[in-house]
């Protein structure tokens, strides 16, 4: 009798650890794909903003410079001189003509580099002279002006290196033509921007979103990466474990898609001919899942196998989703930065380092965000907040924090004593973008941190220099000191 209740109740005990168990193992399946879910989504979302920031940005470079060159090629006055030309072919001061021409673009834009090659003579004039003259078409150094010449098209880019204080910078050049009254061809002027600013772009999406982006021409050649020691797309796919001829698939088909461990979008860039290549590699998440599910077989094996699992195993196991389960909860599912909650957090955390006065809190909202949203939409309106959060983020770096505090409105905290040039670089990028005819802005206040502060003083304060600067006619920084200031003069 005593064996047969002893034999019950361990079976009664296996039953429960049995029941238990599945609970467990539904739990973190259950967790497992949540988390998967989300982090997919996520992934898919920053690579495309990602993309669409830069393509933005190029697309504003390349305008400037191409209107000037058009505006150029349509000038009377240089249309004349270059119909002139063969009567001046010994005269320096027709040159000096040219080149001043040239120069007062060239320091007017702040051009690196302003050209004239007329068809009569070849010669390549510039600010300083004429640096040399072209050869027929079978000379490597003058193959693209025949190629721009015969293309029929009134502008035509081409990627070629030019030659500043004895180096040679990789540069994109702009090449409009110039017509008479009669549609003759007289030559060619245009504008060159340097691949730099482009390259450090991108070098700032690998830095702060991880993810790789290369630009590339209509004949697929390499023009910048944000890996500054790749030599191109073909390593940067091999390194991600992606074929070329996949990405020329997935160009042809949608653009975007999952290729094994990667989300890759393709962004073609008007007028240019060339396409935007944006990879965010998701193997470290992938990795986190694969442990997951391998925890979750574990614990299967366990129960057949009927072993104990210890304790400490299944705390690990507990405090690792835990830990997930509060990243999650901590970060603003639209623009993957932090929510208020981690701010609140932080700040709490942080306001006892801030005795040596080098913390700042600051909180600020995007002027007449309701107006995008009436106008345009909601989809603007969540662009434009990503747009935002994308460009605060890469002017505060790892100098501070920024959160999304609820809205159109973010808050943060900066480390270093330079907090005020930091705002003014989120202002002043902000400004970049446009929809319709108005220019967007925010609106900033910020205040000094003490160790006295609470988490609850500091907001306060930031909050009241955020409400100044928006009776001063929104589009500034001020600062709650200035707020302090003026409220003593009253």
């Amino acid at each position: 009798m005593k064996w047969i209740r002893t034999h019950l109740l361990g079976m009664i005990n296996i039953i429960i650890i049995i029941l238990i168990y599945i609970f467990f193992v539904g739990y973190c399946l259950a967790v497992n794909n949540a988390y998967r879910k989300m982090t997919l989504e996520q992934t898919e979302h920053v690579t495309s903003q990602v993309a669409e920031n830069i393509e933005s940005r190029i697309n504003a470079a390349i305008a400037r410079p191409k209107n000037i060159a058009m505006h150029m090629a349509e000038n009377p006055l240089l249309v004349q001189l270059l119909e002139e030309e063969p009567q001046h072919m010994q005269d320096q001061s027709y040159t000096d003509r040219i080149t001043e021409y040239l120069s007062g673009y060239a320091d007017q834009n702040s051009f690196s580099s302003v050209f004239l090659v007329p068809e009569y003579s070849k010669r390549y004039y510039y600010p300083d002279g004429i640096d040399r003259v072209l050869s027929d078409r079978n000379d490597s150094g003058s193959t693209w002006f025949y190629e721009a010449r015969d293309s029929g098209q009134e502008c035509v880019w081409n990627y070629d290196y030019d030659v500043v204080d004895g180096k040679k910078i990789p540069t994109f050049f702009i090449n409009a033509r110039i017509r008479d009254q009669k549609g003759a061809f007289l030559g060619l002027t245009g504008t060159g921007f340097q691949v730099s600013d482009i390259g450090s772009w991108l070098l700032n999406s690998r830095e702060n979103y991880s993810v790789d982006c290369i630009l590339m021409d209509d004949q697929d050649e390499i023009l910048a990466t944000s890996d500054q020691e790749s030599t191109g797309a073909e390593q940067i796919a091999q390194e991600n474990g992606i074929s070329l001829q996949v990405l020329s698939e997935l160009e042809q088909d949608n653009s975007s898609g999952w290729i094994k461990n990667n989300y890759v979008c393709i962004t073609p860039i008007k007028n240019t001919g060339w396409k935007l290549i944006t990879v965010r590699n998701a193997g470290n998440f992938w990795q986190v899942l694969n442990q997951n599910g391998e925890d979750a077989r574990n614990i299967v094996i366990t129960l057949i196998l009927m072993v104990t699992l210890t304790s400490g195993s299944i705390t690990r196991v507990l405090q690792r989703y835990r830990n997930e389960l509060e990243k999650i909860a901590e970060t603003d599912s639209l623009t993957g930065i932090p929510n208020r909650k981690y701010l609140e957090k932080e700040c709490r955390r942080n306001v006892r380092n801030s005795a040596n006065g080098a913390m700042f809190f600051f909180i600020f909202d995007v002027d007449h965000f309701k107006e995008i949203n009436d106008r345009f939409g909601h989809k603007a309106g969540d662009e434009l907040l990503i747009y935002t959060a994308m460009n605060a983020q890469a002017a505060i770096g790892s100098n501070g924090i920024l959160t999304r505090w609820g809205g159109d409105e973010f808050a943060g905290l900066i480390y270093t004593r330079d907090a005020e040039k930091i705002l003014r670089e989120i202002e002043n990028s902000v400004q970049k973008k446009e929809y319709g005819d108005r220019r967007m802005t925010v609106s900033i206040g910020y205040s000094p941190v003490t160790p006295q502060d609470t988490a609850e003083s500091m907001i306060l304060r930031a909050d009241r220099a955020l409400y100044a600067a928006k009776q001063k006619g929104r589009n500034r920084v001020v600062s709650y000191e200035e707020v302090a200031r003026e409220m003593l003069l009253l």
